[in-house]
């Protein structure tokens, strides 16, 4: 089985492109706005063809709004930030 992308949920999806950018990832899609389900999407590709998803609440009313207030979103959050810093 070949997985295609990995998804990441961000608080700030601009700061997130970034960061992934100063670690060699490029943009390949451009900022998907889902009003529907409150939430903007970006796709990214490392130089190995690794292409990794980024979402971001954009309302109050996200789909993953519950999941952003979590305490598992937040030790996961830290955890991701000592593996890359």
């Amino acid at each position: 089985m070949k997985v295609h992308h990995y998804g990441f949920l961000t608080k700030d999806i601009d700061k997130s492109i970034e960061m992934f950018k100063g670690l060699g990832y490029k943009v390949i899609s451009e900022k998907i706005n889902d009003n529907t389900r409150g939430i903007d999407i970006l796709f990214l590709e490392s130089e190995n063809n690794q292409v990794i998803e980024l979402v971001s609440p954009n309302s109050e009313n996200s789909v993953v709004d519950s999941i952003m207030k979590s305490k598992r979103f937040e030790v996961s959050t830290s955890i991701l930030k000592e593996y890359i810093f």
